[in-house]
């Protein structure tokens, strides 16, 4: 792991960069990644985009914590240089806030997918930009070290406190696991006991279920919360310490960063792999095809695939990407033989224009079925599901 810059510090923009620097210990925001309803595809962007109850108390008085039914609040937009004054509606039979007034001047149909990330500055006071490119997406993921799996969340910087008997029991848990660490775990070994604990505090056993789908966002989530426990628990004391130079806390900045940018895609695929073991499928991990390409996953093995005999509608492949509004063009050119490429991602939505190009290039998306509501109404019906996908490898193989 490299202590230097971040991987992808010269392609982040100055408004990544400025939403981020205003998640202070002092303050509160909260992200999401943009809808088909919440950029109007779906026709309903008169009413607004929406916050859920979780990141709710972004939108609260500063000296309140009670629900209230409305609030003026002024919202300073990054990357349409324009203020808007907008109310946030509290809706009691929904659950949930909406945002409106002004929305559709800083927020078009194109932004799907796009993170939303806005911070409360004042009292009734807002700072948001949407971030586009998967190098702004990535930079604010994880300089803020954002769930991967949730739909939209507060972005704090503190570990908030456990409220409920779960999260206590989760706490306790990964303490047990953490107290006798002094060094950060391999990735590989970090998946493998999210899984456990997924296993130990859910009840669900430990094997892939006949639900996918469910239990690939579960591990991925549970991996989340386990790395930002341990992160807590070995980098905070290091922080209390202090620094001897401004050099030495750069290093140490850039390397948390650094690791987490590692770890988010390396989570997903450990996660991935473990479900397709788990559901008795052969595969190749990081196989070599031409030009030395190296799709996530090829199936049924990387023999099969160089030998000239073997059927080319008996192979596939699967890439893996959290976020692919950019990078799904590089999986066109990883496997020759193979027509219909499938790209995995727990992205919550692209614009309908994206996947009309995507499908043009023969890339098959496969999203987790709870994702699949995100996106556009036309495009839903040409998502797979994680289970369907393995019900084709599955076919493939007999």
């Amino acid at each position: 792991m490299s202590d230097g810059l971040p991987l992808y510090a010269d392609e982040v923009s100055v408004n990544a960069q400025r939403i981020v620097d205003l998640i202070t210990p002092q303050t509160i925001g909260f992200a999401k990644f943009l809808s088909a309803n919440d950029t109007g595809e779906t026709g309903g962007h008169q009413s607004g985009f929406l916050v859920t109850r979780e990141a709710g108390p972004v939108l609260l008085p500063l000296d309140h914590t009670i629900w209230i039914d409305k609030t003026h609040i002024s919202i300073q937009w990054l990357h349409a240089d324009q203020t808007t004054d907008s109310m946030a509606t509290w809706y009691t039979s929904k659950q949930e806030f909406r945002i409106t007034g002004g929305i559709n001047k800083v927020i078009t149909t194109s932004m799907t997918g796009d993170l939303l990330i806005m911070v409360r500055v004042e009292a009734d006071s807002y700072v948001a930009t949407c971030l586009g490119t998967e190098a702004d997406i990535n930079y604010a993921r994880d300089s803020l070290s954002l769930s991967p799996t949730a739909t939209d969340q507060l972005v704090q910087l503190e570990l908030p406190e456990p409220s409920t008997e779960e999260e206590m029991d989760e706490d306790a848990a990964f303490a047990g696991y953490t107290e006798g660490l002094t060094d950060f775990p391999e990735t590989l070994e970090v998946s493998r006991r999210a899984r456990e604990f997924y296993a130990l505090l859910s009840g669900v056993p430990g094997e892939v279920t006949s639900d996918p789908d469910k239990t690939l966002l579960a591990w991925v989530d549970t991996e989340y919360r386990l790395f930002r426990f341990i992160e807590q628990s070995l980098i905070f004391p290091r922080i209390s310490e202090g620094f001897e130079s401004v050099d030495d806390f750069v290093k140490l900045a850039n390397s948390v960063k650094n690791r987490r940018a590692a770890r988010a895609g390396a989570s997903l695929e450990n996660h991935t792999a473990e479900v397709l073991n788990g559901s008795r499928i052969m595969f190749t991990p990081q196989a070599r095809t031409e030009l030395n390409k190296i799709p996530d996953f090829l199936f049924p093995d990387q023999d099969a695939y160089h030998d000239e005999a073997f059927p080319s509608e008996k192979l596939a492949m699967l890439a893996v990407k959290t976020t692919c509004k950019d990078r799904w063009r590089q999986v066109e050119s990883e496997a020759d033989r193979i027509g219909t490429k499938h790209l995995l991602t727990l992205q919550k939505g692209i614009s309908a224009n994206q996947m009309k190009e995507m499908q043009s290039a023969h890339i098959q998306l496969v999203v987790p079925k709870p994702y699949i509501d995100k996106y556009p109404r036309e495009c839903r019906p040409l998502i797979w599901t994680v289970k369907r996908f393995v019900e084709f490898v599955r076919s493939l193989e007999h």
